[in-house]
């Protein structure tokens, strides 16, 4: 399955594909990037992720030792298979003895960037796949991104826990967290 073309018509998510806004992803030229697909071009949505671990299982070196993983998934395959280990793709590892900065962080996405901006952009050519002996064109961008907060402020460039902003989407400050009426 390679392109759906409509949200749940009931409004109930089961699945990403049941959101109306995976439709309104932008294409690159300005049409949504979900479409009615020709038969010798994919679309495909994936979501990424970033995690730290502990490589010693917190019995060795503490809190000290953390390694980052990277890692995405193909949200055109069907929902009870997304996360299945042999589905999820490992694009990176961030070995460090702590934590990465931000800068260390993107200097690490950058090369994942750029390979999906081609692939969003200009699309790729496979040679062969499993459905598609002959080839195939293909577009990827990515839908989600499915980390933990202190991550995903690393990741997107949100501001870290020492701001100033209650949250990363909206502007209402910390010393308004009580206010209710946001829009007044």
């Amino acid at each position: 399955m390679d392109c759906r073309f409509s949200p749940s018509p009931d409004g109930i998510m089961g699945d990403i594909w049941d959101a109306p806004g995976v439709y309104k992803i932008p294409g690159p030229n300005g049409h949504p990037f979900i479409h009615r697909c020709p038969d010798n071009e994919g679309c495909y949505l994936f979501s990424f992720n970033m995690d730290g671990f502990n490589p010693f299982q917190l019995k060795q070196a503490g809190r000290s030792a953390t390694v980052m993983g990277l890692y995405m998934v193909c949200l055109n395959l069907p929902p009870e298979v997304h996360f299945k280990s042999k589905n999820m793709f490992l694009a990176g590892i961030i070995p460090r003895p702590k934590e990465p900065s931000m800068d260390e962080i993107n200097n690490f996405l950058q090369p994942l960037v750029n390979d999906l901006l081609e692939s969003y952009e200009t699309r790729v050519y496979y040679t062969c796949t499993w459905k598609y002996p002959n080839g195939r064109k293909m577009r990827s961008t990515l839908a989600l991104i499915i980390c933990d907060l202190p991550v995903a402020h690393q990741v997107l460039g949100f501001t870290g826990p020492q701001s100033t902003n209650f949250c990363s989407y909206c502007k209402l400050q910390l010393k308004d967290i009580n206010n209710l009426d946001v829009g007044s």
